[in-house]
């Protein structure tokens, strides 16, 4: 009937309407700890630039116990403080992500910087908030930022850092993975012409007790040697292009 086709026409446009709606909304259906966490569309997220602690036995956490001196009970129960925190901000809630240069771990979860309502930036709170810290083993866009946040963090005791045992009993966790002190940001061997960024993968090449390091970029330049063409390679250009006759 002609006088039906333009209600059922309207109302199919609204249906397929809302279930677009639909599929474009994300939001966090689980958490599994502080910085891991399963959306609606089915896809495991896994925060980037920071790591919380470890809430499940796993040889990441008895990792953290050796290089923390704390007992897995100990560690465990930060991990819980962590995951609350998380649960509180973003469980449940509408989110939306977007993704760095490196889309995925090695476990297959999604690499992201997640956003709640467009106003809170989740990884950036959880470091500033002092119940991630900074995971400095692979470049991102907020690195300087969140190593920031991190340091003021632990100057004002809040969320785990607030717990004196969370800093670790032994000296050695100052130049652990959990960073105590702010890392150096270049790194070179005494005898090398080449400076590599802390997250270069030839550093682990280089021999420990013939490393030294320096704090920004210019006294790295200062000291006559050259950026490194994988970790650097805007910076070796530059240096080309400046420097033709070398």
């Amino acid at each position: 009937m002609p006088g039906l086709r333009l209600p059922l026409f309207l109302l199919y446009g609204l249906l397929v309407s809302c279930m677009s709606a639909s599929a474009d909304t994300l939001f966090v259906s689980a958490v599994m700890d502080g910085d891991t966490y399963r959306l609606s569309s089915g896809a495991k997220i896994r925060l980037l630039g920071i790591d919380c602690p470890e809430v499940n036995d796993s040889r990441k956490l008895s990792r953290q116990v050796k290089e923390l001196g704390l007992s897995v009970s100990e560690l465990k129960k930060y991990g819980e403080q962590a995951k609350i925190f998380s649960e509180n901000e973003v469980n449940q809630k509408k989110v939306r992500i977007e993704y760095g240069e490196r889309r995925q771990d090695k476990f297959g979860r999604d690499l992201v910087y997640l956003f709640v309502d467009d106003t809170i930036f989740v990884n950036r709170r959880l470091v500033a908030e002092g119940y991630a810290r900074v995971y400095t083993q692979i470049p991102f866009q907020y690195r300087e930022e969140f190593l920031r946040l991190e340091q003021q963090a632990r100057e004002n005791n809040k969320g785990l850092w607030q717990n004196k045992a969370w800093l670790g009993r032994r000296e050695t966790v100052r130049s652990s993975l959990w960073n105590i002190q702010p890392p150096r940001r270049f790194t070179a061997q005494k005898n090398s012409s080449i400076f590599h960024q802390p997250e270069c993968r030839f550093i682990h090449s280089l021999s420990k007790k013939q490393l030294i390091y320096f704090e920004n970029l210019g006294t790295a330049e200062e000291s006559g040697r050259h950026a490194c063409p994988q970790c650097l390679p805007e910076k070796t250009h530059s240096t080309l292009r400046s420097n033709p006759e070398q």
